[in-house]
């Protein structure tokens, strides 16, 4: 499906965490149809029946779970950031077709076993519902008119509340993401030829900060044929504006001198203003300037060739100088941002606004042989701030889907609207509770970060799902009359599956701590404190 129907040939890291994450999901399914299967014998002993009984209690219970959790990973797929986008649709293939295949391999095989196996089948007086745990568990919640329920609420509550606060401080990374800790030789190579300080070696410090370009002679950018998936093949050819550079080469120098003092955009001596040093060039080897435009084109491409700039942060004449098969096509004025590379959000949009204002300057200016009009400024450090802003923009639009989405799928299963506005009041404090726990081991809203805020969502919808379900069954099959009563009966049918779920989730999640990469140990910390925070507050507050 990925592959052949979405036509998707992008594979890479982020996809292997989903089979950690499927290896936990496919557990719990296979723990709660199992389980339905076991507990039919309490009621039946015609296999038949037996089968109807666990497909009647688990079908339903599974597709809600699995859509909920398809749902949360298919949140993250809008995401400008394409990595995070084929991550949510491959997760979200996957988990669909995890159900599918529980639903008609996993009874198939229970049917098998129940045929060919005689000696480990199962009697009545093996089958126990709930078990002393549970039981001990509902003494304590019914102790003294529940007053350690109330505690419980309270102070879950109040832990939640507080995670949310802490939550809401969470801001975009000021760094690119380490991919290896700082003890790796990977990591420590990395810094030493180019950190965020210049390096360790630090030969020019301007080398630690963004370039920044103004080009004129193009006016866009031709993608035949692009595919977002195949970043390699990401061919691209540019569509030129005539220019004579000839006739502008004052307005040209006057576009270097607004980048050169405009508000501070850019560092003091790093732009590179190609035509100043060529006019120099040009009068100590010729004694005199160019005549015409031919003369002046071959003077250039001659100057591009042979000489290098004066400042040794730039490298050679090729890029600013755009000859491309003989013919001047484009030119560009280059320079260094003078915001730092670990600048915060805000200062990077500052620092945006100011360069859109200098390019409407330049824009303005009257050079009809420059196209002055056409031209437009570009820097990674404007990639790098559209790439954070993507990274919140992307955690609020998959939470605004994702809770919704849970909402109905609660309203549908448990056929409650108040059990199924407490079951989203628990699954906001686990998506708080994760975000906090994010601030307070001083990580930024970076890319774990936010997946993990909209996946958290169907993870932690599954145990309260299970619960809901279990509850509205008491009501409509086991025509249970009190709430007491029903809790009680969804505890005992579906409290040690849940728990059982919880435990292989998060234990498939936890292999990923042998990971050398950091994505891949913080990603294993998110899940299993999501797994442990959604089940205690499914067990403790939810319940």
């Amino acid at each position: 499906f990925y592959r052949v129907v979405f036509r998707i040939s992008y594979f890479a890291g982020m996809q292997i965490l989903v089979v950690f994450v499927i290896l936990g999901i496919g557990a719990d399914d296979c723990f709660v149809f199992v389980d339905a299967w076991k507990q039919s014998l309490l009621l039946h002993d015609d296999t038949h029946k037996r089968l109807q009984y666990a497909y009647a209690r688990a079908l339903q219970s599974m597709a809600n779970t699995s859509l909920t959790t398809a749902a949360a990973f298919l949140a993250t797929a809008i995401s400008p950031i394409m990595p995070i986008a084929a991550f949510g649709i491959y997760a979200a293939i996957c988990v669909l077709m995890n159900y599918v295949l529980a639903m008609t391999m996993l009874p198939a095989v229970l049917i098998w076993h129940h045929n060919s196996s005689k000696c480990c089948t199962c009697s009545r007086t093996e089958i126990v519902e709930g078990g002393t745990c549970v039981e001990r568990y509902l003494t304590i919640l019914s102790w003294r008119k529940k007053i350690i329920a109330k505690i419980l609420v309270l102070v879950l509550g109040g832990l939640s509340c507080t995670a949310a606060y802490l939550a809401s401080r969470l801001e975009p990374p000021r760094e690119p993401e380490e991919w290896f800790s700082q003890k790796h030789m990977f990591q420590q190579v990395a810094d030493l030829i180019g950190g965020s300080n210049g390096g360790a070696y630090g030969a020019n410090e301007d080398q630690a900060y963004d370039a920044f370009h103004v080009v004129f002679g193009i006016e866009g950018v031709s993608r035949d044929d692009f595919d977002p998936y195949v970043p390699s093949k990401r061919l691209a050819s540019p569509d030129y504006v005539a220019i004579d550079l000839y006739e502008a080469q004052d307005a040209f120098l006057q576009a270097c001198h607004l980048v050169e003092t405009f508000a501070a955009l850019v560092r003091p001596n790093t732009t590179l203003c190609f035509l100043r040093e060529f006019q120099q060039w040009q009068t100590e080897t010729y004694a005199s300037t160019a005549m015409d435009r031919a003369t002046f084109d071959s003077r250039l491409a001659l100057f591009r060739d042979s000489t290098q700039p004066s400042n040794k942060l730039h490298g050679a004449w090729k890029a600013p100088v755009g000859i491309v098969n003989g013919e001047l096509k484009y030119v560009r004025i280059d320079g260094r941002i003078s915001m730092t590379q670990g600048a915060a959000i805000d200062e990077r949009k500052k620092t945006l606004r100011r360069a859109q204002k200098l390019l409407k300057k330049i824009q303005q200016l009257d050079a009809p042989f420059l196209r002055p009009d056409k031209a437009f400024q570009v820097s990674g450090a404007w990639l790098w701030y559209e790439t954070q802003v993507a990274l919140v923009r992307g955690l609020t639009t998959g939470i605004s889907i994702g809770f919704p989405v849970a909402f109905l799928v609660l309203t549908a299963a448990t056929r409650n609207v108040i059990l199924s506005l407490y079951a989203i009041v628990v699954i906001g404090c686990v998506v708080s509770g994760v975000l906090g726990l994010c601030y307070l081991l001083g990580w930024s809203l970076g890319i774990r970060e936010s997946v993990a805020g909209v996946i958290v969502i169907g993870l932690a919808v599954d145990y309260t799902i299970h619960l809901g379900h279990m509850y509205d069954h008491a009501r409509f099959h086991a025509h249970l009359a009190t709430r007491d009563e029903r809790t009680a009966y969804a505890l005992r049918k579906m409290g040690r599956t849940v728990f059982a779920g919880a435990v292989t989730t998060a234990g498939a999640a936890s292999l990923m701590f042998a990971c050398q990469l950091t994505f891949f140990v913080q990603m294993a910390c998110l899940i299993v404190f999501t797994i442990a925070l959604s089940i205690s507050l499914a067990l403790g507050l939810y319940v």
